[in-house]
């Protein structure tokens, strides 16, 4: 294939950590096969990426203005998902929990009552509440300590009005979110359009030789943008074919919406099984053609067969049921060039709690396969009793070690401090992690590929976010699901149905779970064989599709080669045809 230094691909990722990192990461690759990459972001975006860019490494940084006082609703100075309130980002996930939650802080029903049982007034179709279903801190209050004035103060952050704005959506499936837009971040983003297209003109009257353009999902307009100037363009999905297609086929047809039954297939996508309505996030159950993500997505998601192709950081071999969907649906290239992960010296310079030294020491000291790793992500937590629930199966678990990456419930600002003495059981710490030396108990961040690719560790419990997927299976680590919000519940359904490597032990921060049911899927993993097994295998391919010799090269490493020769081809048509 030929390859040139001249050329420069344009890379325009969406707002956020979880979308900038693979996009760094595939901009690391698509460099050391030659080509100039210009990384286009927001200023507090590009400020934060600079620590992030090896020193050996030539990318340039462009930013572009986003100002979101011209959005109502966003926070001043809002520019990446790390500084919304946590309400704005995880809107609903747990929509029922989250009603309660509040209903019950805003009223406290049980200190009008004598009864043990009570309802909530603004919630009645909650059914009823006993006061064992109380935490303690709910039966402290009585709306003048510390802790109520906090939540009502709290709430109104939120944009509620004494919670009369939560309203029940999903067709009487007893699904509640509150009414905080938590996509008004993501549909504020068409507003840099103006700007994208006015930095790609500077850039090809300036001198650049541009030959592609490389943009987030969220992005469909930037294909019309690209073309006006005779760029090539490809989408990059940072999720996995298979979950990209439910979340796609589930958006634009709404199944659920057209039965009765907790089951349905979805009319374009037959191939995918049946989907239960546990596995739609708020933002689906939400929708019915006329709310806000509906219309944000149905222009959007059929922009994408404008585009030139889809790049999708999965693997061809066991991810072909989803890409043949977008091939069918798009009539357009669809490549498999994962797994799209971080090279060591691009991880470097975090900050955590705990030196990557200890975690290694730590993990040197425990047996193979005897470590549970436990990581939400960066943008996701559980309820305060399913945490509560999690650490008396980690303490019951008596065979099984554990690192587990901890955040504050639901409720609380995920990025404040982590209060073990209220969130966990009285004493863990002390039994657990100290005594026992069992555990690793971590605020906020972990250096999750270390852990992962150590030979001690025997399971990831995750919220199937994409890359922390890709992670174990390049590791070989079988995984326990835990789906937390949008198409995370397709990926672990993939897993377990399609893959094979992962059992599901909950979904939602809303869902109910008992201590003896993680107890089980725990050891279920932990000590059985046919999950780690399988991973292995999955290794092993993973392994071949990025491999490449003189005489074979992986699915991986030829999908990128197809999508670099088309834009190429693309590129030498063009100039041609302006001769």
């Amino acid at each position: 294939m030929a390859e040139s230094k001249k050329e420069t691909i344009v890379m325009f990722p969406f707002m956020g950590q979880g979308h900038i990192i693979p996009f760094l990461a595939l901009s690391l690759q698509l460099e050391q096969r030659g080509f100039n990459i210009i990384f286009v972001n927001t200023p507090l975006n590009i400020k934060k990426l600079r620590q992030s860019i090896p020193p050996s490494s030539a990318i340039r940084l462009r930013e572009i203005p986003f100002d979101s006082s011209g959005h109502p609703g966003l926070p001043p100075s809002a520019e990446n998902f790390d500084v919304l309130p946590y309400p704005l980002v995880i809107n609903g996930c747990g929509g029922f929990g989250l009603a309660c939650y509040y209903s019950t802080w805003l009223n406290l029903p049980h200190l009008k009552t004598d009864s043990p049982e009570f309802s909530l007034p603004d919630f009645p179709e909650a059914g009823k509440f006993h006061v064992t279903q109380l935490a303690a801190s709910y039966l402290a209050a009585d709306g003048e300590d510390p802790w109520s004035i906090f939540q009502r103060e709290n709430l109104s952050a939120w944009g509620f009005e004494k919670h009369r704005n939560l309203k029940k959506r999903g067709q009487g499936k007893g699904i509640y979110e509150e009414e905080v837009d938590g996509f008004r971040f993501i549909e504020s983003s068409k507003s840099l359009k103006p700007h994208f297209t006015s930095l790609l003109h500077d850039l090809v009257h300036g001198g650049d030789r541009l030959l592609a353009v490389v943009a987030d999902i969220f992005f469909g307009w930037s294909a019309e943008v690209a073309h006006e100037l005779g760029l090539f363009h490809a989408i990059f999905s940072l999720s996995g074919g298979f979950a990209l297609a439910c979340y796609y086929s589930t958006l634009l047809n709404l199944p659920h919406r057209k039965t009765d039954s907790p089951e349905f297939s979805l009319p374009d996508f037959p191939e995918a099984g049946k989907i239960h309505v546990t596995q739609l996030g708020a933002s689906i159950m939400a929708a019915d053609g006329s709310d806000s993500w509906s219309i944000f997505q149905r222009e959007n998601l059929p922009a994408w067969s404008k585009s030139d192709g889809l790049l999708i950081n999965t693997i061809a071999e066991f991810d072909e049921t989803g890409l043949a969907y977008f091939r069918r649906k798009l009539n357009r290239p669809v490549w498999a060039i994962g797994p799209i992960l971080l090279p060591a010296q691009a991880r470097s310079g975090k900050q955590h709690d705990i030196s990557l030294e200890k975690f290694i020491k730590w993990l040197d000291s425990k047996p193979p396969n005897s470590v549970l790793y436990i990581s939400f992500g960066s943008m996701n937590t559980i309820s305060a009793s399913q945490m509560m629930q999690l650490a008396k199966a980690l303490e019951q678990s008596t065979n099984t070690n554990f690192i587990w990456v901890v955040r504050p419930p639901l409720g609380f600002d995920i990025r404040g401090e982590f209060r073990a003495e209220e969130w966990l059981p009285e004493g863990f710490a002390e039994r657990v992690v100290e005594t026992q030396n069992r555990g690793l108990v971590v605020s906020q961040w972990a250096p999750q590929l270390e852990i992962l690719s150590h030979e001690s560790v025997g399971a990831f419990l995750t919220q199937c976010g994409g890359n922390s997927v890709l992670e174990s299976l390049s590791c070989g680590v079988p995984l326990i699901g835990w789906p937390l919000m949008a198409e995370q519940f397709f990926t672990a359904k993939f897993l377990v149905e399609e893959v094979g490597v992962c059992l599901e032990v909950a979904r939602g921060s809303g869902s109910e779970v008992r201590c003896e049911d993680i107890v089980e899927k725990i050891e279920k993993v932990m000590m059985g064989m046919e999950l780690r097994k399988r991973a292995g295998e999955v290794k092993e391919v993973i392994r071949n599709a990025v491999g490449s010799d003189e005489f074979m090269k992986g699915s991986s490493v030829k999908a990128m080669d197809d999508f670099l020769d088309a834009a190429l081809l693309t590129k030498e048509k063009t100039e041609l045809g302006s001769k």
